[in-house]
């Protein structure tokens, strides 16, 4: 599926859910856009909707499109696997000010995702298993051998069978490491190819299940130092609670 089926997919979805909701009166905090940003984030980890509500409204009245990111990072945070769909709306409310306006408008998008997002189950193992690939020790040599890789290497660890904190820098490799701070290694990413190798390996993951590396399934050129360094090496000597929630 490409970024347009994706995207409008999303907002049917998003449409269809919108169709029985009532948007309440917008009540903003008199406080900063950017306080108001945080305070929305704190507000939705712990399950308090109408702040989180008001919240919500202080930066879509001072600054719109600093909510709309907001949200969506909120969604991938701290939600995730806890709703995927839920994460594909919030997404899909980026898309601009006229197809949120075919939604309903500003405030209505913003306050049925803030509802929602601040009531549903959250899942924090996307933001853990980023914190993981981009600091665990365990996995030092392999975030400085991937940070050197080219393309087609990083793809092909990245649709490996490979423990998730390899494949993770593997994946922020291809799609670029310089768009947000963090201690990687520079690296020009080609999101396009890293999208579409994803969703070849989602869309494959079946046969994909019993491809290894370090086995004779190792096609020519892919990964040889990799599966001598794997995680697995390293997992006796790790806190349970720091893989177990990747495994």
């Amino acid at each position: 599926m490409d970024r347009s089926k994706a995207l409008r997919h999303a907002s049917e979805r998003h449409s269809a859910a919108l169709v029985d909701f009532k948007a309440p009166s917008p009540q903003t905090l008199p406080i900063s856009q950017y306080i108001g940003a945080s305070l929305l984030q704190k507000a939705i980890r712990r399950g308090r909707t109408e702040l989180a509500l008001r919240s919500a409204a202080t930066p879509l009245q001072q600054s719109p499109e600093r909510l709309w990111r907001r949200l969506a990072c909120i969604a991938f945070e701290d939600i995730g696997l806890g709703d995927l769909d839920l994460v594909a709306m919030a997404t899909a409310a980026m898309a601009g000010k006229r197809a949120r306006a075919l939604l309903g408008g500003e405030w209505t998008v913003a306050s049925f995702l803030t509802s929602r997002i601040a009531d549903a189950i959250k899942c924090r193992g996307a933001d853990n298993l980023l914190l993981v690939a981009e600091n665990h020790p365990a996995f030092e040599c392999q975030r400085l051998e991937l940070g050197f890789s080219t393309t087609k290497y990083l793809i092909e660890v990245l649709t490996s069978a490979e423990p998730l904190p390899v494949r993770a820098p593997a994946a922020w490799f291809t799609l670029g490491t310089d768009r947000r701070p963090n201690h990687l290694t520079l690296h020009d990413g080609t999101p396009r190819s890293s999208l579409r190798a994803i969703s070849s390996y989602v869309g494959n993951r079946t046969s994909m299940r019993g491809k290894t590396y370090g086995s004779s399934n190792r096609p020519e050129g892919g990964p040889r130092s990799l599966s001598r360094r794997s995680a697995a090496r390293f997992i006796p000597n790790t806190p349970p609670t720091d893989y177990a929630i990747l495994s």
